[in-house]
């Protein structure tokens, strides 16, 4: 993930609520949540996908064992 991509699309999604008459404070507020909600879903998925990766590589004997 970009992370400066997602705080630019967050920054103007912000700016968009702004606009709609969402005070400032509540709409950036709003954009820190998404932010953190869609850095952590990411981060997940990819751990995920690294499991995956690892299991495919190294089988399921050595993953277990590597992960007790």
């Amino acid at each position: 993930m970009n992370y400066a991509i997602l705080k630019a699309w967050s920054e103007e999604r912000a700016e968009e609520l702004v606009a709609m008459g969402v005070p400032r404070a509540a709409a950036n507020e709003a954009m820190h949540y998404v932010e953190v909600c869609a850095i952590n879903a990411e981060s997940e998925a990819r751990k995920e996908d690294q499991l995956l990766l690892d299991f495919k590589r190294m089988g399921g004997v050595e993953l277990a064992k590597r992960h007790g």
